[in-house]
């Protein structure tokens, strides 16, 4: 069985949710969801502001280590080294020591009295945040952390980062504290090393639920497929500048399945209201009434083929 989309960002609530209902899945790309770089980076944000000592303070050294450069700031491990040392040998936390280390260079003892500006920030804006997700919303407003993703983008253009970090926010939303949020994204952590475990273990494949890319699906097929997140903005990819390579990847989608293809699509994307893929529309699964004026015809050839009454592409 697979669960195939369009984008690695749709992946976060598949993972979550199967972590929670305890549903055995593995992966088909590189990583599993936090994994990926940019949320690694908001994570070890929120677990630092979650990471309080007895007096209440925050900022666990392990967690601010990791967020030295993130976005970059061009301090190297040495540095974060002999930070660590500074703050060990004094006996305080690395936090506390910020303002009074001397960096090697100008440039890196610039970069962490920012980084200090910018913690001091946010740790001011947190006690009035109504979930989550405004957690985040903050950390990406101090550290301008969505222009670091959009300069490191140009050569990841379908990876999309930024889209994953919107989907993280808009997942966050549904957690009342960071706490809670932190809880749910663990189980998910500690269902990728089970599986990973599972897989030294040379456990059958065909015991878990594939997870995903229409790219990545090319050439596989399951008994049961589910495909998901036909909806405008998605697929077609909001990115996307040819829309004949979408159509495409929704026909690799729809035609992975043996027995069984489900479809389905959703209402609203990372809080903005969507429709259902202009796809739907053209294989007249739903009425035409929606399709851009751009699809509304499909010139037939000799190589368009009808699969399963489901889908009209070229073949």
């Amino acid at each position: 069985m697979a669960l195939l989309y369009r984008t690695n960002a749709q992946s976060e609530a598949i993972e979550r949710n199967f972590a929670a209902l305890e549903i055995p899945y593995t992966m088909k790309e590189s990583g599993d969801f936090y994994a990926r770089r940019e949320i690694q980076g908001l994570l070890a944000y929120l677990h630092f502001f979650a990471d309080k000592d007895q007096s209440g303070a925050t900022g666990g050294d392990e967690w601010l280590l990791a967020l030295l450069n993130v976005p970059n700031r061009k301090l190297s491990r040495a540095t974060g080294g002999q930070l660590r040392n500074y703050a060990e040998i004094r006996g305080k936390r690395i936090w506390e020591v910020l303002t009074e280390f001397h960096a090697d260079s100008l440039q890196a003892h610039k970069s962490l009295r920012s980084l200090r500006e910018e913690l001091l920030s946010i740790t001011a804006k947190l006690p009035v945040i109504k979930d989550a997700g405004e957690a985040i919303k903050i950390i990406r407003r101090a550290t301008y952390f969505d222009d670091w993703l959009k300069k490191s983008e140009k050569d990841e253009k379908d990876n999309d980062r930024l889209q994953n970090v919107q989907r993280m926010q808009s997942a966050d939303s549904q957690y009342a504290t960071i706490a809670e949020y932190l809880a749910a994204v663990q189980k998910v952590r500690d269902e990728a090393a089970r599986r990973k475990a599972e897989r030294a273990k040379k456990r059958k494949k065909e015991e878990a639920v594939t997870l995903c890319t229409g790219h990545s699906a090319k050439g596989l097929e399951w008994r049961f497929v589910f495909a998901i997140g036909w909806s405008e903005q998605i697929l077609p990819h909001h990115k996307a500048e040819d829309i004949a390579e979408e159509r495409r990847i929704a026909y690799v989608m729809a035609t992975r399945a043996k027995d069984r293809l489900v479809i389905s699509s959703i209402d609203s994307w990372n809080d903005a209201i969507t429709e259902p893929s202009r796809f739907l529309m053209q294989a007249q699964i739903l009425p035409t009434a929606a399709i851009p004026a751009e699809e509304e015809t499909i010139e037939r050839t000799e190589q368009e083929e009808l699969i399963g009454g489901l889908f009209l592409v070229d073949a």
